[in-house]
C-alpha cells in the first residue's frame, strides 16, 4: 500500500515539473532556452543539496525529518 501511494506521489511531481517545462516553452514562443535553465537547476540543486539532506535525516528521528519536509 505505502509503495503504491509513493509511486502516485513521485508521478504527480514528475507531471508537474514536464508541465511547467512545457509551459516555460509556451511563454518563449517554443524556445527551450528558459526550460533547459529550470531543467539544470532543478538537478544542481538535487546534486548539491540532496546528500546533505539525506545525512541530516539519518542523523534525526524520522518523525522530526517527516515533519520538517
Amino acid at each position: 500500500m505505502a509503495r503504491g501511494c509513493m509511486l502516485v506521489i513521485f508521478q504527480g511531481d514528475r507531471m508537474w515539473q514536464f508541465a511547467v517545462g512545457m509551459y516555460l516553452v509556451y511563454m518563449c514562443d517554443g524556445e527551450l532556452r528558459l526550460a533547459a535553465i529550470f531543467g539544470f537547476t532543478g538537478g544542481g540543486f538535487i546534486l548539491l543539496l540532496g546528500g546533505l539532506i539525506g545525512d541530516w535525516v539519518d542523523r534525526n528521528p524520522r518523525l522530526r525529518g517527516m515533519l520538517t519536509a
